[in-house]
């Protein structure tokens, strides 16, 4: 993909339950006019999702005013002109052995995701009693599920881990405690996005992460990352708002993170649009 002279040599990152979408998991009208008058100024909007393709498009249609489409954080890259997969990544067969292993003895309570396209197919490993969140995501998706052999986790290479943490479990010691258990790959903290109290960990192949995999288009599009913005909500997008030159958070994201970030208002009151405006007055201001 070369990069296209008639584009305007900005791009938008949004990430998109709590942040694009509302509480009804519908961007609002005045979103999707934003979105389309990007697209009229010639920028590149991208999604920036935890979600993996097939769920993705459960919320956004094919005609969602849109040129990228970020999935599973960085494993999947699609360009939404065409519908075709720019870029996937996955873990080694041994990577998910090792790590199978180490979550096993850690007690923890995980999935094993299949390889893009198919990632949104899974084997799990339930070892606590008292894990409801764990229990409704499984429940939720059973017919894309099955329990974990562990004499052959993931049936070979994979497209990440899903560690999913009661919610009395200390976050930042568990973050910690993988990641420095597994410092060679990427392990990415988030909330819930079913009871929005549980902790998430998904580990990925080090060089995977929303910031990674924006960084990567913006090369791509020949975009500079510095005139680029990022508008997220919660601890999975940390990266991509340190990485991007014009950050925002809606005000419904963690308090660690309006602290750090530029706050504008929730994702119930058009705080996506309220952003690009920020951002696009930025840019004229210089």
């Amino acid at each position: 993909m070369a990069p296209d002279e008639e584009r305007s040599g900005l791009a938008l990152f949004t990430d998109l339950d709590g942040t694009l979408l509302q509480s009804d998991r519908k961007a609002s009208v005045r979103s999707l006019e934003t979105l389309k008058k990007l697209g009229g100024k010639n920028v590149w909007r991208t999604v920036v999702t935890g979600r993996s393709h097939m769920s993705a498009r459960t919320v956004l249609s094919e005609s969602f005013p849109i040129d990228f489409l970020i999935t599973s954080s960085g494993v999947g890259v699609f360009d939404c002109r065409d519908q075709t997969l720019v870029e996937s990544h996955s873990l080694s067969a041994g990577d998910v052995r090792r790590v199978t292993g180490h979550l096993i003895d850690g007690g923890y309570d995980f999935m094993i995701h299949a390889p893009v396209p198919e990632n949104h197919t899974f084997e799990y490993w339930e070892q606590n009693e008292n894990n409801p969140d764990f229990v409704r995501r499984r429940q939720y998706n059973a017919e894309h599920c099955r329990p974990l052999n562990p004499g052959c986790p993931g049936n070979g290479r994979a497209s990440q881990f899903v560690v999913v943490c009661p919610t009395e479990t200390d976050p930042l010691r568990t973050h910690d405690a993988l990641s420095n258990a597994l410092e060679d790959l990427s392990v990415i903290r988030t909330t819930s996005p079913s009871d929005h109290q549980s902790t998430w960990f998904e580990i990925f192949p080090k060089h995977v992460s929303k910031a990674r995999s924006a960084a990567r288009l913006c090369e791509r599009l020949g975009v500079d990352a510095g005139r680029s913005a990022a508008v997220g909500n919660d601890y999975n997008d940390s990266d991509m708002l340190q990485w991007c030159g014009f950050p925002f958070v809606v005000r419904n994201a963690p308090g660690p993170l309006r602290a750090r970030f530029p706050v504008v208002s929730d994702h119930n009151a058009d705080g996506f649009s309220e952003a690009v405006q920020r951002w696009l007055d930025g840019i004229a201001s210089g």
